[in-house]
């Protein structure tokens, strides 16, 4: 696959992404004194991603927040809607919200690429949408905005579909987070601009990996922490008492975070499997293990993603990963996700 950052392609992925539509009064609140970010302060067309962490700190998942008309929409993981929504259910007494869930109605995909915002004029230029409400507007400059566009009838008898697009991080500056009605007719397979291209999953997969993002249940599970997986950008400080926050805060204070994210890379033929452990060459005891793999993009051999033992940062030492009787060379490579 061509990288999408230098090319005039618009790529498209259909993410299998799980979609909450989250109101009421307490929702905000809610949902601020649940996960590490500060939700309160999110305003009408503005989008953040925040984590729900167990009280020992370890990820339930981490979502994707959109605010529309005051309505919040949340993105979480494939497989995890029903998860994060009994989460909430259990920390709701009192509280005035309400959740549903959206995903099996939804269509919910990625537009990935340099020419991205293109595809938003051309929603508007169809003559098929208009904007709701101009919001934040989707620009080059604004990481987090969210745009609406409602679905003009064809007559009186036909239904109005409305649409989100969310301005994300990654993994290509832009990307945009999408989702509208399954029923909606408009946009089908066949009526793309002839620049849009649908990727397959195993090419967001490399997109991802070289972006260093970690994803569930790869490096986002109950067995990680938002630190060593590089999510620290994820987690307000400042902000008052969440689940979780104990034992996150105690690992930054006294540096205890034990396991740090890397990218991978390896030049041959055949990859190793996830959970393959990973060592210094003349070392017995692992240093860490492989979370995810793919193919490159360019060139020959696999890249992934691993986690390891915190002492490891000497990147220029030779690597091996082991599985049964078989062994790779590998290069570990910092990244800096946590900056």
């Amino acid at each position: 696959m061509p990288d999408t950052a230098t090319t005039d392609s618009v790529y498209i992925w259909e993410t299998g992404y799980g979609l909450l539509e989250i109101g009421g009064p307490d929702a905000k609140d809610l949902l601020h004194r649940l996960s590490t970010n500060d939700i309160m302060s999110l305003e009408d067309g503005i989008s953040t991603t925040t984590i729900f962490a167990t009280p020992k700190g370890r990820i339930i998942d981490r979502v994707r927040i959109s605010i529309i008309e005051d309505t919040i929409y949340m993105y979480t993981s494939p497989g995890l809607a029903h998860t994060i929504t009994e989460w909430l259910d259990s920390y709701t007494f009192m509280e005035d919200i309400t959740v549903h869930d959206l995903t099996t109605e939804s269509l919910i995909f990625e537009l990935i690429g340099s020419e991205s915002m293109e595809g938003h004029r051309y929603w508007e230029s169809s003559g098929k949408h208009v904007s709701s409400k101009p919001y934040v507007s989707l620009d080059q400059n604004q990481v987090t905005s969210v745009y609406a566009a409602t679905k003009l009838p064809q007559d009186d008898n036909s239904p109005q579909y409305k649409e989100i697009a969310t301005r994300t991080s990654g993994p290509i500056d832009p990307t945009y987070l999408i989702h509208r009605s399954r029923s909606d007719p408009f946009w089908a397979y066949h009526d793309l601009p002839s620049n849009f291209k649908w990727i397959t999953s195993s090419n967001r997969e490399s997109l991802r990996i070289r972006s260093g993002i970690p994803q569930s249940p790869n490096e986002i599970n109950l067995q990680t922490n938002p630190l060593e997986v590089g999510l620290r950008s994820d987690i307000d400080f400042e902000k008052g008492c969440y689940i979780g926050q104990e034992v996150i805060l105690r690992l930054d204070t006294y540096k205890k975070v034990k396991r740090h994210l890397v990218r991978i890379t390896l030049e041959t033929e055949s990859p190793p499997k996830i959970g393959s452990n990973i060592v210094r060459s003349g070392d017995s005891v692992p240093s860490g293990k492989l979370t995810s793999i793919a193919e490159k993009i360019e060139g020959r051999g696999f890249e992934g993603l691993a986690l390891v033992k915190s002492a490891v940062q000497d990147f220029n030492q030779t690597f091996e990963i082991h599985q049964t009787d078989t062994t790779w060379k590998a290069n570990l490579h910092p990244l800096s996700l946590s900056e």
